[in-house]
Parts: structure tokens; C-alpha cells; sequence
């Protein structure tokens, strides 16, 4: 199974609390012990890319 996501970071700056966003991609193996993650990647995100996200449909199948 792959999930991608994007996460919402609160980080504290000298001007003080801001948001910062991540995409990233989670790869799970399923096995008998449960699902089990393999695989993470994640790159640094934009504002513009939450609306673009936000803009699509949530449910793929």
C-alpha cells in the first residue's frame, strides 16, 4: 500500500510560530504480523500545494 500525504509542521521562527509543509510517501508491506511501513519519503511542501491538494477528490476508488 503507498500513502501520500501532505503534513502541516508548526515551527518556531524568530518572528515566531509559522507553518511549514511536507509531502511525503509512506510504503507498507503487509505481512503476517500486521502492516509494516518499508519505505518513507518526504520533501518540503508549499502552501500552494495544500489548495491544489485540497482542490481534488479525497476518495480514489
Amino acid at each position: 500500500a503507498v500513502h501520500n500525504v501532505l503534513e502541516r509542521v508548526e515551527v518556531m521562527t524568530d518572528s515566531g510560530p509559522t507553518n511549514a509543509f511536507v509531502l511525503a510517501t509512506n510504503v507498507y508491506h503487509k505481512t503476517a504480523q500486521g502492516w509494516r511501513m518499508v519505505a518513507h519519503h518526504a520533501s518540503p511542501g508549499s502552501q500552494a500545494e495544500l489548495q491544489e491538494i485540497n482542490e481534488q477528490p479525497q476518495v480514489l476508488h
